[in-house]
């Protein structure tokens, strides 16, 4: 039998989403947990978020993907050190070796979690977390310990959409989108 890989998602930011779950060349993906990290960068290094996922002794493989920040400009909008923190988060990620240096498939792009269709982008977000929350995988504020779980359900869609479109796992996508297959 062989072993199984472990995918990690980050959405960082000031509240940071991680989730984790497993899979096998014949079994899909399947959801073991999710945190949402407060004090961005700071809450992820005191919280030992950090550490080291690389293949173990028992040869389990390790994919590592994390959500690009793309800054905005124009529109009135500017930058604070709070719309910054996703920056200093993904050079921690690469630093640690977490994360290759860009560009690299692993890094998504925020509009990598749209999971599911629909008309509009509020039917498209409502459908994607209904995606989630059929599956057992929907997190709320109370089960990371934070006022809501936006980010954590965030990096679990971006795993299914990792799983989907860049690994193009058949399992995973027979279990969550049978009727495209």
């Amino acid at each position: 039998m062989k072993p199984l890989s472990w995918i990690i998602a980050f959405d960082p930011g000031v509240s940071t989403g991680i989730s984790m779950g497993r899979f096998s060349e014949n079994r899909p993906f399947e959801h073991v947990n999710s945190w949402q990290v407060s004090g961005g960068l700071m809450g992820l290094i005191l919280g030992k978020y950090l550490e080291d996922f690389r293949e173990d002794s028992s040869g389990n493989e390790y994919h590592i993907i994390s959500e690009k920040f793309v800054p905005l400009s124009g529109g009135g909008f500017h930058h604070t050190l709070d719309s910054v923190e996703p920056l200093r988060i993904e050079g921690a990620l690469i630093a640690r070796g977490l994360m290759p240096d860009y560009p690299d498939p692993r890094w998504q792009r925020a509009s990598s979690q749209v999971i599911k269709g629909g008309r509009t982008p509020a039917e498209r977000k409502k459908n994607s977390d209904n995606l989630l929350r059929e599956h057992g995988m929907w997190m709320t504020g109370k089960d990371v310990w934070q006022p809501d779980a936006n980010d954590a359900n965030s990096a679990t869609k971006h795993i299914l959409w990792y799983m989907k479109n860049t690994l193009k796992h058949e399992p995973t996508i027979k279990e969550f989108w049978p009727d495209e297959f």
